[in-house]
């Protein structure tokens, strides 16, 4: 969800990524749900894993575990 918000607010200025070490199998139903209602884009949004990211240019990252 923070990728789809982060690239909307951007408004092209930054591209955000979302990745996981060990992502999950799908998102999940309800994330996807409160992307529309919040009519965000959801074109590129998914569990991917970190090492299919592009190469970074200027890198901020934050991580969180739950």
């Amino acid at each position: 969800m923070a990728q789809a918000i982060l690239n909307k607010i951007g408004q092209g200025r930054f591209q955000a990524f979302s990745a996981a070490v060990d992502p999950a199998e799908a998102i999940e139903p309800i994330a996807l749900d409160l992307l529309r209602a919040a009519d965000l884009p959801i074109d590129d949004v998914g569990p991917k894993h970190f090492r299919t990211l592009p190469p970074p240019g200027r890198l901020i990252w934050t991580s969180c575990s739950l």
